[in-house]
C-alpha cells in the first residue's frame, strides 16, 4: 500500500490534470474547486467529479466511480507501485 501511495502521488499532478480536463471538455460548472492542501488528495476530488460527469453524459451512473476512474486514468491509477 506505501508503494502505492508513493507512486500515486508522484503521479498526482497529471492525474489531477485528467480529472480537470475530462471535467471541463464536459460540464465546466462541475469543476471542484481547489479544497484539498495535498496534490494526491486533490487528484482524486478532480477524478471523482470527472467520473460522475461522465457518469451523466453517458448513462453510466450503474457503474461504480472507481470503475470509471480506472477507465479515464487508463488504469494508471491501480497500478502507482514502483515496479521491482
Amino acid at each position: 500500500m506505501r508503494g502505492w501511495i508513493r507512486g500515486a502521488r508522484r503521479s498526482a499532478a497529471q492525474l489531477r490534470i485528467t480529472g480537470i480536463r475530462t471535467v471541463v471538455a464536459y460540464d465546466q460548472d462541475a469543476l471542484p474547486a481547489w479544497g484539498r492542501p495535498d496534490e494526491l488528495g486533490c487528484a482524486l476530488e478532480h477524478l471523482g467529479a470527472a467520473a460522475m460527469v461522465l457518469g451523466r453524459r453517458y448513462g453510466l451512473q450503474h457503474t461504480s466511480l472507481w470503475a470509471r476512474i480506472n477507465v479515464l486514468t487508463r488504469g494508471r491509477l491501480l497500478a502507482m507501485a514502483p515496479a521491482g
